[in-house]
């Protein structure tokens, strides 16, 4: 019930989800830059990824990266993916993070 809580006690340093987690963070101004400082691999999934979302987790764990997967849902299997690096994946119109095939 209290994921930035947990992650920080544990010391996470790989993290996957759903991107509500993060927005709910966000809303409740709980994703605060350096906050997670060991967290090194974030994956999200299962919802669209807004870039301000990714942008702020991006902010909040400075020494890590983030995933954004897609597939189908039911099954939790990731058929695409995009390393998230700033403006350039955010998919025009959408203000989510793109998809891309990985091989």
């Amino acid at each position: 019930m209290a994921p930035r809580d947990f992650l920080r006690a544990e010391a996470i340093n790989a993290w996957f989800s759903t991107p509500s987690v993060a927005l709910f963070l966000e809303q409740m101004k709980m994703l605060r830059p350096g906050i997670f400082p060991a967290l090194r691999y974030t994956m999200f999934g299962g919802d669209s990824l807004p870039a301000s979302t990714a942008e702020r987790w991006i902010e909040a764990a400075p020494n890590g990266s983030v995933e954004n997967i897609y597939g189908p849902t039911e099954i939790t299997v990731a058929c695409t993916g995009v390393r998230y690096t700033g403006q350039e994946t955010v998919t025009p119109g959408r203000d989510s993070s793109q998809s891309e095939r990985r091989s």
